[in-house]
């Protein structure tokens, strides 16, 4: 079985996960984790070790919010166990390509194309690169 984790700064995490389950509908397997101030990440991180270790035979994709934040820090320490696939900068498009393929055999190769469809789908428009065909109304 494969397991989320998605850990953040603050409820960032929780929220992901409600816009998740509006999409495509209740996630049993995903678990969030969310750092608040007074807090250390190194708490959340032991919970995930014990159900990492308690679920050895299944492979568990965390996906942290930033790259070298204390809180994807921590779970790099997860990275000992061979089942741990370690995500940063997750946002909706990415969990949701990654959760739409979570079946295909090739997880490793599952994550890669996630990624790449990630940053295809991050764009800037700019208003005045907008070009109104003959006919139409500007909006702007």
């Amino acid at each position: 079985m494969r397991k989320i984790v998605i850990a953040s700064h603050g409820d960032f995490s929780k929220g992901l996960l409600s816009s998740i389950e509006m999409i495509v509908g209740k996630q049993e397997n995903i678990k969030t984790y969310s750092l608040y101030p007074g807090e250390t990440p190194e708490q959340f991180t032991k919970e995930v070790e014990a159900e990492i270790l308690k679920n050895k035979e299944d492979e568990f994709i965390i996906m942290t919010d930033l790259l070298g934040g204390s809180v994807h820090t921590a779970m790099t320490s997860l990275c000992k166990f061979k089942n741990i696939h370690l995500i940063s900068g997750v946002s909706l498009n990415l969990a949701l390509e990654i959760l739409t393929n979570l079946d295909e055999e090739d997880l490793e190769e599952t994550i890669k194309n996630a990624l790449n469809v990630n940053l295809e789908q991050i764009t800037y428009i700019l208003s005045n690169n907008i070009k109104v065909e003959e006919g139409e109304e500007e909006i702007w």
